[in-house]
């Protein structure tokens, strides 16, 4: 192989594979850059990651490195080499396409997989957002631990807006909605998300609809015409043994 050398320290070797390395005397890939693991630098100019990636125009670059050589934990800071505090965004499949963490078929723009378990879909209702698998899928939000914090999801299309809110001042979770047309806030249940059943509306005066999409009381609740069966009755109430049905 071919050696380039600073005094009598090798700094660089290209191999008869043609594989190069810089810090590495036996480099295993194309190109394979050995530097010394720290977290990346928040100040000044001089980073500390392996490997860096910059542009003819401008000091925006794209540092690489590694934290601690005992956990292997990597990390990726886009920032101005002129001023390490500067730090510039970065962009996932700008043009479009799937980003899968822990999968190599992602099903939505971010798809998350525990490649410990063995997951098998044959319905999958949407694949335009945030798919997660595992044996006990989970997404958290934690805030910052405090009285005063809580946190929130929100849904948006348009002027319509719908969220759940935890409340920290009074240690409720809040569902809140609003939309141009006052529609009702619904409840479906169901055996999947095409044959999913309506169980309860909330429309927009707060009136409370079981059976019923336009309630006319603060709870109203309507069963069907006709004989009733057990499944049909309006409200049934039971104490002891003894079956009290209304």
């Amino acid at each position: 192989g071919l050696q380039f050398f600073h005094g009598s320290t090798s700094r660089m070797r290209i191999d008869s594979s043609g594989r190069v390395g810089i810090g590495v005397t036996a480099p295993l890939v194309k190109l394979d850059v050995k530097g010394s693991p720290s977290a990346p630098a928040n100040s000044g100019t001089a980073q500390t990651g392996s490997l860096r990636v910059s542009q003819t125009l401008g000091n925006g670059v794209l540092d690489m490195g590694f934290y601690t050589s005992s956990n292997g934990t990597a990390w990726l800071q886009s920032t101005n080499k002129a001023n390490l505090a500067t730090n510039y965004d970065i962009a996932l499949q700008p043009n479009g396409g799937n980003v899968g963490i822990g999968t190599t078929s992602p099903i939505s723009p971010l798809h998350i997989q525990d490649t410990s378990q063995s997951l098998s879909h044959t319905y999958i209702y949407q694949s335009k957002g945030l798919s997660v698998e595992a044996d006990e899928a989970m997404i958290q939000l934690m805030s910052e631990d405090s009285g005063t914090h809580g946190g929130s999801l929100l849904w948006r299309y348009g002027n319509n807006a719908f969220g759940a809110i935890a409340n920290p001042t009074t240690d409720t979770l809040d569902f809140i909605y609003g939309v141009s047309s006052g529609n009702s806030f619904d409840l479906h249940g169901g055996g999947n998300m095409t044959s999913r059943v309506k169980a309860l509306s909330i429309a927009s005066d707060g009136r409370i609809g079981i059976g019923t999409d336009s309630p006319d009381y603060k709870l109203d609740v309507t069963g069907p015409t006709g004989a009733y069966t057990n499944g049909d009755l309006p409200i049934a109430v039971f104490q002891s043994h003894t079956d009290h049905r209304a």
